[in-house]
């Protein structure tokens, strides 16, 4: 079955290995799916706002929980990932900007398909990373 472009399939690539930072993980991946699912289906802009903004805050409070694990771990990246966070912050607010208060549905596909790489690129890369750190 070929994978669609809009959809992120969660797998074990993508696990920290940490209960609590992988079911955070996994309802991220469920929201950025609903946005672009919604996108193709051709939901109204004020939806597709909205699961924006689930994004965030849940990203927020995610990167959160998950510098506060990497610290009491003595994660020797940890500092890196912030930084990787701070940066995928910024590129969800320059998202959610462009996209605010527009009635231009043409902007949201580009943006969906950026908010789904950057957060696939983010899981596959860093866990695996971590997953390193923490085998024997």
């Amino acid at each position: 079955m070929e994978q669609s472009i809009w959809k992120i399939e969660w797998n074990a690539s993508m696990a920290f290995g940490i209960p609590e930072l992988d079911e955070q993980h996994k309802h991220l991946v469920v929201l950025i799916n609903a946005l672009n699912e919604a996108i193709v289906s051709g939901a109204v802009t004020d939806k597709l706002a909205g699961l924006m903004d689930a994004i965030l805050e849940d990203s927020r409070a995610h990167f959160s929980d998950e510098e506060r694990i990497l610290t009491d771990d003595a994660y020797p990246h940890r500092k890196g990932h912030k930084l990787l966070h701070e940066i995928l912050k910024n590129e969800l607010d320059h998202v959610k900007q462009e996209c605010d208060g527009t009635q231009n549905i043409k902007l949201w596909p580009e943006y969906g398909l950026l908010v789904r790489q950057l957060f696939l690129n983010h899981f596959l890369d860093e866990t695996r990373k971590y997953r390193e750190f923490r085998a024997p």
